[in-house]
């Protein structure tokens, strides 16, 4: 398991095991077994049980249902009534919270204009909510707004229900970061046109706000794979994000400069066969709004066991990690550069020459603990070097094992 090409091995495998199996579908470790009636039920699945233990294969009894009248199946709700689209796909658009600025109303009104032509009536519907947007008009949020924002929300999500993953459609993934949250949305190329399949977002954890902001593009593209695998996994599709530098940081290469972060991130994206794209912000309208107006996701795919705290690791008689952190916070430079880091660089020509050597790193860079590490090393201020240098020539250790 976790390599590209283990996904279509497993889906053989139990695809010829199940072949004769009547009203029997499976995909990859999902098995699906039907019947009209609760007895030809039983025995396809009794048919089913005897022919996986034949082929020493072993199911987890904790995740098997049995004779369910209704099941979600590959992102479908399927029962008596017919195949329905899961509403989890549009649960973010419904429990998007109420705007409280002009830019999380814009970034709704973005994704409102992306959408605009499942929706009818738009134009009266939202004149209150457009309004808002306008230059020189007081942010003011009336019951004709909260009205206005519940109806179009209702009409996303109705609109959305209606599309059906095609697997043999061209497959999109769109995420985007923003200072609180993510977002991603599943969509395919059907019939000439890009439809929506579903929609996810997540509220970022105190610590993942400190993450750079190429570190929670990132995030947020593991996070959107890791949460449609059973979409992805054994296709390929486009993974499209609008932060530039990605297209080279995950790519699915050995590279040194990359963090251990990345590193990891690259290692959970391995199983998956993607296209990395860069997508200008004014285009990726709906993933921003949802990354803008997120909630707090039940799901654990953020979480990194393996996240290793580099400072944290910073044990020494001479060198303690209060020194870093205070002469951190002391050192000019690196206190600008830990600004940048987390609101955004500015452009290149109107930063100091001193700054300027940290922008042409700035996809290597992050943040942890109040300190600036870049790559999985600790970025040392100015007042610490000669203290730190002094101490590691003690001994005569040689050229080598002193830039080492």
């Amino acid at each position: 398991m976790g390599l590209k090409d283990s996904t279509s091995v497993c889906q053989r495998l139990v695809s010829q095991t199940l072949a004769d199996c009547p009203d029997t579908i499976a995909y990859i470790d999902e098995i699906l077994i039907f019947g009209s009636t609760r007895a030809e039920h039983d025995a396809n699945l009794g048919m089913a049980l005897q022919r996986l233990s034949d082929k020493d294969f072993r199911l987890q009894l904790v995740k098997c249902k049995f004779a369910v009248p209704k099941v979600t199946f590959l992102g479908h709700v399927i029962s008596a009534n017919g195949i329905q689209p899961d509403p989890k796909n549009v649960r973010p658009i419904l429990d998007a919270p109420t705007p409280k600025t002009v830019k999380q109303t814009q970034s709704f009104w973005g994704m409102v204009t992306y959408y605009s032509r499942f929706i009818k009536d738009l134009a009266t519907t939202a004149e209150p909510l457009r309004r808002l947007t306008r230059k020189n008009v007081r942010f003011s949020w009336t019951a004709a707004c909260q009205s206005a924002f519940d109806k179009i929300k209702h009409a996303i999500a109705n609109s959305v229900r209606s599309f059906i993953f095609d697997p043999n459609a061209p497959t999109f993934v769109t995420t985007d970061a923003s200072d609180v949250g993510l977002g991603a949305v599943l969509s395919q190329t059907q019939q000439g046109h890009e439809v929506p399949i579903a929609h996810i977002s997540h509220t970022l954890q105190p610590r993942e706000r400190s993450y750079a902001p190429n570190e929670k593009e990132a995030l947020a593209c593991v996070w959107a794979c890791e949460t449609w695998e059973k979409y992805l996994l054994g296709r390929h599709f486009t993974l499209r994000t609008d932060h530039s530098s990605l297209a080279s940081l995950l790519r699915s290469t050995t590279d040194s400069r990359k963090s251990a972060k990345f590193t990891r991130w690259l290692d959970r994206l391995s199983p998956f066969d993607y296209t990395v794209q860069y997508r200008q912000g004014k285009d990726n309208l709906v993933a921003d709004a949802l990354s803008r107006l997120s909630m707090r996701s039940a799901q654990s795919a953020l979480h990194d066991p393996t996240h290793d705290h580099v400072v944290g690791a910073l044990q020494t008689d001479h060198l303690s990690l209060l020194d870093v952190k205070s002469a951190t916070k002391r050192d000019s430079t690196l206190s600008t550069v830990l600004h940048f880091l987390s609101s955004g660089w500015p452009s290149k020509k109107s930063l100091a020459p001193d700054i300027q050597q940290f922008f042409a790193v700035r996809d290597e860079l992050q943040t942890e603990d109040q300190c600036l590490l870049r790559e999985n090393r600790i970025v040392l201020p100015t007042a610490l070097r000669r203290r730190l240098l002094a101490k590691a020539h003690e001994g005569h250790p040689g050229i080598v094992r002193m830039k080492r």
